[in-house]
């Protein structure tokens, strides 16, 4: 707190914390949802901060500022991600936001699988929803509005950059086991489909653990992770990331979605 009365001070309207974690090695799933929260803020909002860019804020541990509230009567953002919704609505009406990786506050993660699913099905969802409402003014403001440009740029870009990757990705994938299938019906040589599949799947793999290599790397000693559960971590990353499709499926297919508790599984 004192050291986000700091950020308060230098005038920012809206500052987030350093998410640090207090049971990442109670299993390898919390230690990888912890990366994702890391990745979100070590990676982009550090770069955002640099360039005077709205950060992305994400779950708990920012401020908002008390006259801000006043002026709202309130929180006014019911979306299932009502933070990423706050995110969208402080770019288009010119509040200053900022991330402060001095100001550390402990946030406890799913141990099980199943329950990261739900959470990151959610999430989406609540991405999509947010989206939806907001995409309009977005679009508007993008070429209109000489206040908070670039983060109104970076809120119009959104995660497409990442889904481009994923559909080229899914689409040679899918169009090798297309020509696989054939090849086996008409009784033709595939070893070279097979071979490019999982070629493809085994560089996905290898590019993922790399990056999750740099998060431990970047995080130091702040999740208190052992050696042990760092090298479960790099080795069950990249899968843990690659279940963010088959929740965005699952997302896309459940327009109506309600919000639904979390459990954490244990108490510290």
């Amino acid at each position: 707190i004192i050291n986000m009365i700091d950020s308060y001070k230098e005038g920012y309207d809206i500052t987030i914390g350093y998410r640090n974690t207090k049971n990442g090695n109670d299993s390898v799933v919390a230690a990888s949802s912890s990366l994702t929260f890391s990745m979100i803020n070590t990676m982009f909002n550090k770069f955002k901060k640099k360039n005077n860019l709205n950060v992305t804020i994400s779950g708990t541990g920012f401020y908002i500022s008390g006259e801000i509230i006043d002026k709202w009567n309130g929180y006014p953002f019911h979306t299932l991600t009502e933070d990423y919704e706050l995110s969208i609505y402080s770019s288009l009406n010119g509040l200053n936001s900022t991330y402060n990786d001095s100001a550390i506050f402990y946030d406890e993660q799913p141990t099980k699988y199943k329950t990261t699913v739900i959470q990151r099905t959610r999430w989406i969802r609540g991405y999509l929803d947010a989206r939806k409402k907001y995409i309009k003014e977005i679009k508007e403001k993008r070429k209109k509005s000489t206040l908070k440009k670039g983060s109104i740029k970076l809120e119009y870009i959104g995660i497409k950059p990442y889904l481009l990757m994923i559909i080229g990705i899914s689409f040679m994938i899918i169009a090798n086991i297309i020509i696989l299938i054939v090849k086996i019906i008409t009784n033709k040589s595939f070893t070279l489909n097979i071979l490019t599949i999982i070629t493809i799947l085994v560089i996905i793999y290898l590019i993922l653990s790399f990056i999750t290599l740099i998060m431990i790397k970047k995080e130091k000693d702040y999740f208190g992770l052992s050696k042990k559960m760092k090298i479960k971590v790099i080795l069950y990353n990249p899968l843990f990331l690659m279940g963010y499709i088959p929740c965005a499926i699952k997302a896309l297919m459940n327009p109506n979605m309600a919000w639904k508790k979390i459990e954490h599984n244990k108490n510290i």
